[in-house]
């Protein structure tokens, strides 16, 4: 499946060799590919050239598990066609945009031990954990949905399944109590088919160069019954959307397993057994790996106005076992007549003679240093 993406526009001015540069960034696009065409989709997240001839690109780069690029020196830059050979990397944090969608039925308050501890409370522990550990609130956003519980007020509104006890929530606090505090009215089914069709979309809608999971948080019991799951997973395939499922309870039997991994598997997601909140402690860490992106940045040796053509790739031929699409970005470099500016203190300037009569030719000092600014 080929995206092609929009336009972004970039103005940046810098000084180099007394020369005004005015860098434009007229166009970013790549063709994303998965799994079969290509191990990695690379995308120009944004381009920097305010400090030209430093250029820095950001770029988001994902395997068929959506983890990032481990090593940055498979990345490959030409500028104008001639390979950069001097580049350096930089991981910088760029944050995902995560959504749990909780099946908040009348298991949710089911307690497995005889410690009294139930599904909700350990489904809080667990975010407990995550925003302990893993979450970033400078870059990361996390979305909860639950069950709706109040039909549309006019007949002529669409239907809404789920709605957000979470919406882009950066606290971590707020995320917890969310959970801990949930009072829903916890039915025998809820209406989880239509909740992760509004989930999918809302995740479509959003950056797409951040990694945007959905985990649903289930006891898995009739995900049978209630997914239509060759819809859902290609919704979430087009929208590029993993979709993770936890099944919660002391145990998941064979049909539980076997429906969640139809719903994650092809999706590049995964599917976890959750009887304790550290269940979840491995896909936290997996979501963190995938809130940093490559800063790539490098010194132009260009100095001549015109368009650059700056071409991003991973691999080359077979020098590594990774590659993807390439990635392109144009700038248009405009070189300016320098502004130059005399800069003079207040301090009078004082030239002076061996007689009152003195010329004015003789008159020391001869001559004086005049500071200019460029």
């Amino acid at each position: 499946m080929n995206h092609t993406f929009g336009e972004a526009v970039l103005v940046a001015r810098g000084f180099s060799h007394g020369l005004v540069v005015m860098a434009m960034l007229l166009l970013v696009w790549t063709t994303a590919v998965f799994a079969q065409d290509a191990p990695f989709v690379l995308r120009v997240i944004e381009a920097d050239a305010t400090a030209f001839p430093t250029v820095r690109l950001t770029v988001y780069t994902a395997d068929e598990g959506f983890a990032p690029l481990g090593d940055p020196t498979q990345f490959r830059l030409r500028e104008n066609g001639v390979p950069i050979e001097s580049l350096l990397f930089e991981q910088v944090p760029y944050g995902i945009d995560a959504l749990i969608v909780l099946d908040a039925n009348d298991q949710l308050d089911e307690v497995d031990e005889a410690n009294g501890v139930t599904r909700q409370q350990k489904v809080a522990a667990a975010l407990q954990d995550y925003v302990n550990i893993q979450y970033d609130a400078e870059t990361d956003r996390l979305s909860l949905m639950v069950p709706a519980e109040e039909e549309a007020d006019e007949a002529d509104e669409p239907a809404v399944y789920g709605r957000f006890l979470l919406d882009h929530a950066s606290d971590g606090d707020e995320i917890v109590a969310a959970v801990a505090n949930y009072e829903g009215s916890l039915p025998a089914l809820t209406p989880l088919d239509e909740m992760l069709e509004e989930a999918i979309a809302r995740q479509a809608a959003g950056e797409r160069n951040r990694f945007r999971p959905i985990l649903l948080l289930t006891d898995g019991a009739d995900l049978g019954e209630q997914l239509r799951f060759r819809m859902l997973t290609r919704l979430a395939r087009e929208a590029e959307v993993p979709l993770y499922v936890g099944i919660l309870g002391q145990t998941a039997d064979f049909t539980e397993v076997t429906n969640s991994n139809e719903l994650s598997g092809s999706t590049n997601g995964e599917t976890l057994h959750v009887p304790q909140p550290d269940a979840l402690t491995p896909l936290w860490a997996r979501w963190q790996r995938q809130s940093v992106a490559w800063q790539i940045s490098y010194q132009s040796e260009l100095r001549a106005e015109g368009e650059i053509l700056l071409s991003a790739s991973l691999g080359a031929g077979e020098e590594t076992a990774v590659s993807a699409e390439p990635v392109q970005a144009v700038f248009e470099v405009i070189l300016e007549q320098p502004t130059v500016e005399i800069v003079l203190d207040d301090t009078d300037i004082v030239r002076e003679g061996s007689a009152p009569d003195s010329p004015l030719a003789t008159l020391l000092p001869d001559s004086l240093l005049v500071p200019v600014q460029v």
